[in-house]
């Protein structure tokens, strides 16, 4: 997520999705669907983005021709074999693009599209190389894996990515986080453990596409997301302060980033200055390259500028001409790994697993908002489940040749819109760069110095800080979700990045079920003109003597009924939902009360269930009840479950006033919904 790139683009982590643009053009139906009131699930193939018309996006989308001939065995039993695979292999050729976009995008790719991705490719290359190298050490590899996961996995979301714009390789947050789950493993099986990590990756994320879970990113509060990027951010620097200073000393790996920063302190005497002006120079530099793109934000020449590659070149060139006493990278056995066989075990399992789950979690939900960030900038559509299930494709091939964990990188896919991507044809020039650095160029880098490559990962953590969220919540006073923030930085600092996120994830998942399981209800009082509105929107509004009327604002499913009953008594009570149970009653005694249900659209058999609960206690307190505005699709639900009858089908009604004029036993207008011998209702 974190590099050489200094780009305002960072924001899309937090900010809010830009609404498209595109007109939506309409789906037909089958007519078997009307007439059964339902929707054949591969009709509507993955998300409403299939709705939308994608101009000159067509690639990205194709159309799919639904047939409505026997099916395949039918025709095959019947003698029309040649027929049956005919159509076989059209359906095959004509959904095939929609999963694999690559087949869709590379038959109509020009040379004037391929000028725009070589150049941004370039730039995108010169910038993943010293990061790999970099992220290799956050991770606790040796310095060439992190290139193995710039090579495969690159190549592989090129062919089932559909972001253009999004840059896929070794990220910074998912490298700290693997580094945590290998911290405990011996350094011979580290090689062997990352190799079970990345599978594990690949295996959450790929079900979880599967599944269609692609909306869990909506879980996770835009607050949580800071705090844990802040604090993954400190956690990084600490990581690296050591390196920068050029110190040598003994702190573990699974350390919180507190105590390590404290260890690095206490030892500060012991910096050599060789290596911290190595590093503080470098890390200078890159924050000048930094600071440079955000004054010229449209010269092309300052954006492409490869602040990191300068930087490692400089750097490596001084080191090696003076042959300075400081640490360096050293030599590298390069090479390609020999494709290997993830060796699954009991113990990496149970030990791994949970990271693996951390890691899928928080990396789609970063590539989740860089491939929103260009969709909308760029009008064309992505599928959060086609993302989903691309990058466990590309975690689950990338595991056999060395790679860890790779997700999409922010800053790096700023640079490569900023230099003119235009398709995935980029990952390809990236990886073919890559595949020349590990043949070839390797050997370059061996009096890297240590200090240097410090400073670019110390660089990447200082583009994730940013404060706007934090001044946001301060300004609305939502000191609830600062607090969240908060303790999820807090967490993060000093207990480890894993459980942070774990902690944070918890806690916004607890505020999601808190919201859902509280009905929305509201008391009505009578204006002077006759209608019914909530009383905390017009306080001249009147309660009726001895009349209850509550509104019930949303479906009622399993989740927010349970709490149906003791609501409606607190308000029978109290007169008020919100009033403290200590306090003194605020109506008298009802006798009779109505439920205004014109916005439950839906209820499940939980929800009937309890609502049938309520009315038979009212009803064993000679409290009468009514039910007004009832939608149609909701009164099947209700007759099946004996409440009609409970309540009497004249207690029906379509507007609050008729349904109090009978409570009251005045003459009835002829607005009341009425219950037929057939189960079906009408107006009397």
């Amino acid at each position: 997520m974190a590099d050489d790139d200094s780009f305002d683009e960072r924001s899309a982590l937090l900010g809010p999705s830009a609404p498209s643009n595109s007109p939506p053009t309409a789906r037909r139906v089958p007519s078997s669907s009307l007439s059964t009131g339902r929707v054949n699930r591969e009709t509507s193939v993955d998300e409403s983005e299939d709705a939308v018309d994608l101009g000159n996006d067509e690639w990205l989308h194709p159309t799919f021709e639904a047939s409505t001939d026997l099916s395949f065995f039918q025709r095959v039993n019947e003698g029309r074999s040649h027929e049956a695979f005919a159509d076989l292999w059209h359906k095959i050729k004509s959904r095939s693009p929609y999963y694999v976009p690559i087949l869709n995008w590379l038959p109509k790719y020009t040379w004037a599209l391929l000028w725009s991705d070589l150049i941004a490719g370039i730039c995108v290359s010169l910038l993943i190389v010293p990061q790999a190298l970099s992220y290799a050490d956050l991770a606790n590899l040796p310095p060439t894996y992190g290139l193995y996961s710039a090579f495969v996995p690159v190549l592989l979301y090129a062919c089932l990515g559909t972001s253009r714009q999004m840059s896929v390789g070794p990220e910074a947050v998912v490298a700290i986080l693997t580094g945590s789950a290998l911290s405990a493993s011996e350094e011979s099986e580290r090689v062997a453990d990352v190799a079970v990590l990345t599978f594990l990756v690949g295996i959450c994320s790929f079900v979880l596409g599967l599944l269609r879970l692609g909306f869990i990113d909506s879980v996770l509060s835009r607050p949580l997301v800071e705090g844990f990027i802040l604090g993954s951010a400190t956690v990084i620097m600490a990581e690296q302060l050591h390196s920068l200073l050029g110190l040598h000393i003994d702190i573990e790996d699974s350390a919180p980033a507190v105590q390590k920063l404290i260890k690095v302190l206490g030892h500060i005497g012991e910096t050599k200055k060789e290596a911290a002006l190595f590093g503080f120079l470098s890390l200078a530099a890159l924050l000048c390259v930094r600071l440079l793109r955000k004054v010229f934000k449209h010269s092309m020449v300052i954006q492409r500028l490869p602040g990191t590659l300068i930087v490692v070149t400089v750097s490596t060139l001084i080191s090696w001409k003076l042959d300075a006493d400081l640490p360096i990278l050293g030599s590298v056995d390069a090479g390609f790994a020999a494709p290997d066989l993830p060796r699954v075990t009991a113990d990496r399992f149970n030990s791994l697993m949970p990271t693996a789950a951390v890691i899928a979690m928080v990396g789609f939900v970063e590539a989740t908002a860089i491939s929103r960030t260009y969709a909308n900038k760029y009008n064309y559509l992505v599928s959060a489940n086609r993302e989903l299930v691309a990058f466990g494709c590309v975690n689950l091939v990338a595991c056999f040749f060395g790679s860890f964990p790779v997700f999409a990188s922010l800053p790096r896919s700023a640079l490569n819109d900023t230099s003119g991507a235009k398709t995935p044809m980029v990952n390809v020039v990236v990886c073919l760069f890559v595949t020349l650095t590990i043949g070839v160029l390797m050997p370059l880098f061996r009096c890297l110095p240590r200090a240097t490559m410090g400073a670019i990962v110390m660089d990447a953590a200082i583009s994730l800080v940013h404060f706007d969220q934090a001044r946001f919540l301060f300004r609305m006073r939502s000191y609830k979700y600062a607090l969240l923030l908060l303790l999820t930085y807090v967490m993060t600092i000093t207990l480890g990045v894993d459980t942070g996120i774990i902690v944070g994830v918890s806690l916004s998942v607890l505020q999601v079920i808190s919201h859902t399981a509280l009905p929305r209800l509201s008391i009505l009082g009578r204006q002077k003109e006759g209608s019914y509105v909530p009383l905390a929107e017009d306080p001249s509004a009147v309660k009726v003597d001895g009349l209850l009327i509550v509104k019930i604002e949303q479906g009622l499913h399993f989740a927010n009924s349970g709490q149906l009953k003791d609501l409606l008594r607190r308000i029978e009570q109290l007169g008020d939902i919100h009033a403290h149970p200590s306090e003194e009653p605020m109506i008298p005694s009802i006798r009779s009360v109505i439920f205004d249900f014109k916005d439950v659209s839906q209820m499940d058999v939980c929800a009937v269930q309890i609502l049938t609960e309520i009315v038979s206690d009212y009803l064993a307190r000679d409290i009468r009840v009514c039910f007004v505005r009832l939608q149609a699709a909701l009164k099947p639900l209700l007759v099946l479950s004996g409440l009609v009858d409970l309540l009497r089908p004249d207690s029906l009604f379509n507007d609050i006033e008729s349904a109090k004029m009978f409570l009251e036993g005045q003459a009835l207008s002829v607005n009341r919904s009425t219950y037929q011998t057939d189960g079906s209702f009408s107006l009397a």
